[in-house]
């Protein structure tokens, strides 16, 4: 019996250190494949650091455009008020011009004076054609009944067209005869 013994006692020793073993190697696999895991992540930070970073500084980079954009937005809301009372006081002008006077409606000289008060750039030269339907168009767009808020903008808008097609009357017959 004590030979029976001794080799169950053999054998679960042997057993137990085969268990002993088996977790050892688990362990081991396990630390590796942790130990692996990190170096992938690692490499691949690695890799990938840069990408990251210039993603970073990209969003900081819309984030600065979207407050330019922001900073413009009101800007311009500023200015959209300055425009509209410019174009309402230009509303004005036209409305107070004499009925009979085209030039006064399109705020050219009287006939015969001269554009410019002095200076350069062609002042002192009579008005053209040119200067009529340059300031026609520029009135034109200011004071359309559709981008301009003032209750009188529609008045303004159709004289300063009457005014400019009576100009452009005037010289097409200057030209002619």
């Amino acid at each position: 019996m004590a030979a029976r013994e001794r080799a169950r006692a053999g054998a679960e020793e042997a057993r137990l250190a085969a268990e002993a073993e088996s977790r050892e190697g688990a362990e081991r696999a396990a630390r590796e494949q942790r130990d692996g895991a990190a170096r992938r992540k690692a490499a691949l930070n690695a890799a990938f650091g840069d990408a990251f970073e210039a993603a970073a500084r990209k969003g900081n980079q819309a984030a600065a455009e979207a407050a330019g954009r922001e900073r413009e937005a009101r800007r311009a809301a500023v200015e959209s008020g300055e425009a509209a009372r410019e174009a309402a006081a230009e509303v004005e002008r036209v409305l107070a011009a004499p009925a009979g006077d085209a030039r006064a409606a399109l705020g050219l000289p009287p006939l015969g004076a001269r554009r410019g008060g002095g200076g350069g750039g062609g002042a002192g030269a009579a008005v053209t054609a040119a200067d009529v339907k340059k300031r026609y168009r520029a009135l034109a767009v200011r004071l359309h009944p559709d981008k301009c808020p003032h209750p009188g903008a529609k008045d303004a808008f159709q004289r300063v067209g009457e005014a400019y097609r009576q100009l452009a009357r005037e010289f097409a017959a200057a030209a002619s005869g």
